[in-house]
């Protein structure tokens, strides 16, 4: 009878053993397991059950990664391989740039002696001229005396501002420079003949330019300038080495 109770319920303990297992196998399938991030876990790798579509999910997200980095490591190789690039010939370019903005269509002497230029198109105060790249406040003066404008004085005035004695000399007489030296070449003529020529002659500045530069200052700096403070030798440096428009500008 003992033996008989014992295997009847060795046999229910079995039965019921088997439905928890098909209802958690049934559970299983019904509601899958979520994949689970290895970063996260707190148990090894080893003790970690995945369902079989996690599994596959993380093995693609591995294959993905590895891609990106054979692509990565195919990208440095190629740049690694790639030839360094010749800083020379960007300074060789550069130096050729510079030299073609450095060259002028007008040579030294001619830039001295000056030349008959189309100021009507300019409205500034000044002779403006680049030369290359750079930009000259030049000068101007007549080249050209008559008879009674020698006997009045033997030199032109060399003017770097329209002031009012250029405004009334015909243009034609002008000669706009870009001086080095105080050395001008000039004639006197009389009746269409010239009667002299002035060669390499210094010149003086004029003194309604100094005028007029010195109002310019006396705003610009806020203070009264006149002209008595300003040297004409000095004008004349600023002039022949161009830095005139560091002054004003």
């Amino acid at each position: 009878m003992d033996t008989t109770q014992s295997d009847i319920q060795q046999s229910q303990s079995i039965d019921n053993d088997m439905q928890n297992t098909q209802s958690i196998f049934s559970q299983t399938f019904d509601n899958p397991i979520k994949p689970i991030t290895l970063s996260h876990a707190t148990q090894s790798d080893e003790n970690i059950v995945l369902p079989i579509n996690s599994k596959q999910e993380i093995q693609t997200t591995q294959e993905c990664k590895q891609n990106a980095l054979n692509t990565k490591q195919e990208i440095q190789a190629n740049n690694t391989q790639m030839p360094p690039i010749n800083t020379q010939i960007f300074h060789k370019t550069q130096t050729l740039l510079q030299h073609l903005a450095s060259l002028s269509i007008f040579d030294n002497e001619t830039l001295q002696k000056g030349m008959k230029i189309d100021l009507s198109h300019s409205n500034s105060d000044f002779f403006e001229l680049y030369v290359g790249a750079q930009l000259h406040l030049a000068c101007a003066y007549t080249y050209v005396l008559d008879e009674r404008a020698f006997a009045k004085k033997d030199s032109p005035d060399l003017h770097f501002m329209r002031c009012e004695i250029i405004k009334k000399t015909p243009q034609e007489l002008l000669k706009i420079c870009v001086p080095t030296k105080n050395a001008f070449d000039y004639r006197v003529r009389s009746s269409g003949v010239d009667t002299r020529l002035f060669y390499e002659h210094p010149l003086r500045i004029c003194p309604l330019c100094i005028a007029a530069l010195c109002r310019l200052l006396s705003t610009k700096h806020k203070r009264t300038i006149l002209p008595n403070q300003i040297k004409e030798e000095e004008i004349m440096g600023l002039i022949f080495k161009n830095k005139l428009k560091n002054l004003i500008m």
